[in-house]
């Protein structure tokens, strides 16, 4: 599912707390409860990537759609995804984020969309195991069509045809997703920020989700290389504070965040290879916390 010569993680961290991170079973219960996780890392992701577009080296247009289809799902999940989304032969709405020109535009969760700019989206050869190629091919298509500032899709909501014209807001030009998967971690590799459904689960304030995607946002803007240094783990941890503070996150818990996991995460209180303790990473983010405070008081822009 990721390389592991392509990867700047926090898996290590992660690893010992997907048995907090409890999963539901069973069907259209495990569906529709990662459909909730992708709608709150599309939430969170957007307010990032919108609110620190400054700061990103890489950005484009972006419109707030989290899409999925048929051909990601294997085995029975494909049939079950099919019958409760109305998949088809086409990508549909998986999330919306608040705010966003998705939202604007009255888009909604599970159209379908059929062309961007006129170009069909459609899959007329999918593939019998499980594959993102074609909805990679499918976001490719809708950025070439976002990149003179308006994006014109054609959407199918049951039985009714309608064009929507979207206009797209500049952000980061990282994706954002959600991978399934029970053991909790997060990662980047310098073209998007994933986040398994484990770790979105255990992370069930949104203000401990924007840490953890603004440290691995950060990984990505700072342009980290795949061997990373504790010194680039503090570096992309105050980053991330500050990247959440500027998407509008109280990020004042972020010390105790990290005394939380220390205590749901024992044997990894003094860290690990590539990264510092989670003791070392409280201090250290009370430190940050209090300087964006002083910024803030001063009414100084909040740049790291």
């Amino acid at each position: 599912m990721k390389p592991a010569d392509v990867i700047i993680t926090l898996a290590a961290t992660f690893v010992a707390l997907a048995a907090c991170a409890s999963s539901p079973k069973g069907g259209d219960e495990t569906l529709l409860s990662l459909r909730s996780l992708d709608q709150r890392v599309a939430a969170v992701g957007w307010r990032l990537a919108t609110a620190n577009a400054d700061l990103c080296p890489d950005t484009k247009p972006l419109t707030g759609l989290t899409l999925h289809e048929a051909a990601q799902y294997g085995g029975a999940s494909r049939a079950e995804a099919v019958r409760r989304f109305g998949l088809t032969d086409a990508p549909a709405i998986q999330a919306i984020a608040p705010g966003s020109p998705a939202e604007a535009a009255g888009l909604r969760v599970d159209d379908i969309v059929t062309a961007a700019d006129g170009q069909d989206l459609r899959n007329h050869t999918p593939s019998p195991t499980p594959t993102f190629d074609h909805l990679a091919k499918v976001w490719r298509q809708i950025d070439a069509a976002a990149a003179d500032g308006e994006v014109v899709l054609d959407v199918r909501r049951a039985d009714s045809r309608m064009r929507v014209v979207l206009r797209p807001v500049r952000g980061c030009a990282y994706l954002v997703q959600v991978r399934p998967s029970g053991e909790a971690n997060a990662w980047a590799d310098g073209r998007s920020v994933t986040v398994s459904s484990a770790a979105v689960r255990y992370l069930a304030r949104d203000e401990d989700l924007a840490l953890i995607m603004g440290h691995e946002l950060a990984h990505n803007l700072l342009r980290h290389p795949v061997a990373i240094s504790r010194s680039q783990e503090r570096e992309a941890d105050r980053v991330g504070i500050y990247l959440a503070a500027r998407a509008g996150y109280d990020v004042s818990g972020a010390a105790d965040f990290w005394r939380r996991f220390a205590r749901d995460n024992s044997s990894m209180r003094l860290g690990f290879i590539g990264h510092p303790g989670a003791s070392a990473r409280a201090k250290a983010a009370a430190k940050t916390v209090a300087e964006i405070e002083a910024l803030r008081t001063a009414g100084a822009p909040l740049i790291p």
